[in-house]
């Protein structure tokens, strides 16, 4: 299982030991995995939640972050020309 949110990339694989399949909740992995990955970034407390929602609904959850981004990225490009547009602007007014 891949799971690309924010540029993360992560992939789940079962944990290994001398004793054998240690066996793990994937929940908990992932949610470890991604936390350590984006530390500072975004709460503990917020991954875990992605990761359930994840999880839970798969492929629609998925699908409903990537309208999540495109709006995000929408907006940040407005705002981008927004203030392309002030400094256009403002040797007009100076003069």
């Amino acid at each position: 299982m891949i799971l690309c949110n924010n540029s993360v990339f992560i992939s789940v694989i079962p944990c290994y030991s001398n004793l054998g399949l240690i066996k793990m909740d994937p929940k908990k992995m992932l949610s470890k995995e991604i936390a350590a990955k984006v530390k500072g970034h975004i709460s503990g407390q917020t991954v875990s939640e992605l990761v359930e929602n994840f999880l839970r609904y798969g492929n629609t959850f998925l699908l409903l972050e990537l309208v999540n981004l495109r709006n995000e990225v929408e907006s940040l490009r407005e705002e981008l020309n927004q203030r392309k547009n002030k400094r256009s602007l403002r040797p007009l007014l100076v003069q």
